[in-house]
């Protein structure tokens, strides 16, 4: 009986061996050119996503050097269009996030900064919850300044009332939110290396 057994044993592994390697299964191919198609439109609407999220970051950028020419301001100009080709240098090396990813991190640095005393040179701000900039000094002179979450790690501060020249000021975050730099109200004056407040405010604060 084992001789039988170990003879049909055999015939099946020659059936075997002499089947084609490479048998196709049906619709396998099918298969693969529908995935193929979904990966690739996938992929296109991502990028296309990709694209409109910076069209629309340099378009407000562009709004803001606008502004900034109109109040003659050509220092913070030049200072926006500088951040204007650091943006497009950029994403032309590096993948741009997704837009759900830029308004998580810009939904993030708003919930950080809430609240929060920061250095302003040798002065201090606040990042007051109501979107207003808490500064006894602008606010004795009749200022008041709002500020808004413009980028994944930029701040716009707008004087909205008060004057009419020197209106705005950019401040961008470290990527943990630890400092800024940026350009100040009075012809884009740089501001380096802004911290949070740690300890008592200074007196008027």
């Amino acid at each position: 009986m084992k001789s039988i057994e170990y003879i049909m044993i055999g015939t099946l592994l020659a059936t075997i061996a002499s089947a084609p390697a490479t048998r196709p299964i049906r619709g396998l191919d099918d298969v693969q050119s529908n995935y193929q198609d979904e990966t690739a439109a996938a992929k296109r609407e991502y990028q296309e996503m990709i694209e409109k999220a910076d069209e629309e970051r340099l378009q407000g950028l562009h709004t803001l050097e606008d502004r900034a020419l109109q109040n003659q301001d050509i220092d913070l100009a030049s200072n926006i269009r500088g951040n204007i080709k650091a943006i497009e240098h950029s994403s032309q090396e590096a993948p741009a996030m997704s837009e759900s990813d830029r308004q998580n991190q810009m939904n993030w640095l708003e919930h950080r900064l809430d609240g929060t005393l920061w250095h302003w040179g040798d002065d201090f701000v606040r990042f007051e919850p109501d979107g207003n900039v808490g500064n006894y000094g602008w606010t004795s002179r009749g200022l008041v300044t709002h500020w808004r979450v413009i980028d994944t790690r930029t701040v716009l501060f707008t004087i909205v009332r008060g004057r009419g020249d020197n209106l705005y000021a950019i401040l961008t975050f470290s990527p943990n939110a630890a400092f800024y730099n940026g350009q100040g109200f009075e012809g884009g004056k740089p501001l380096t290396r802004g911290t949070p407040q740690i300890g008592p405010p200074i007196s008027g604060q």
